[in-house]
């Protein structure tokens, strides 16, 4: 998540305990929950270098036929962020090295989002913007929303998988 909104700590905040965003394991130097400007350059920072690696690996090595892990950003900005140049990178090509920005709200966004999702309280729109308005693809439907106290209760669920599995180096903070 990267965010420069008043909301953000409370909005994301639950993110903390899965073990994808890496923000309660002790000595890791990239989390990945940026809520400052410092914390949100570092994190675009390791976001371009990753996709230059995927996109041209180094020569002499064996590009690798297995998938990669699939990188989802979630951009809740008040417009800056995702207006830079390095995010408009991501959001154009982003798609062809697994990595996929999700940006919420609906101002700002840029032209080089290929899809976009509207939501109303109980509806939600997909349309395919790459293809053009008028060509892309439009699905509708209905939406089961989760509370934050829900995904806080889940979140916190599966914290310990990545402790007991012998990865973390920790103790789960209250």
């Amino acid at each position: 998540v990267l965010s420069d909104t008043k909301e953000a700590q409370e909005r994301w905040g639950w993110l903390k305990w899965i073990p994808h965003t890496r923000a309660i394991l002790q000595g890791e130097n990239n989390r990945r929950l940026a809520f400052n400007s410092s914390t949100i350059d570092k994190s675009l920072e390791w976001l371009g270098v990753e996709f230059n690696k995927r996109k041209n690996p180094e020569v002499g090595v064996k590009k690798r036929n297995e998938s990669r892990s699939a990188i989802v950003v979630i951009l809740d900005d008040s417009g800056d962020i995702r207006q830079s140049s390095d995010v408009k990178q991501l959001a154009e090509f982003g798609h062809e090295t697994n990595i996929y920005l999700i940006f919420v709200g609906g101002k700002f966004w840029p032209r080089e989002c290929r899809a976009r999702i509207d939501t109303t309280e109980n509806d939600f729109t997909y349309m395919e913007t790459f293809a053009g308005e008028k060509g892309g693809t439009k699905i509708s439907g209905t939406i089961d929303p989760a509370s934050l106290l829900d995904c806080e209760r889940y979140s916190r669920g599966i914290a310990g998988l990545e402790l007991s599995s012998g990865k973390g180096n920790g103790e789960l903070p209250e």
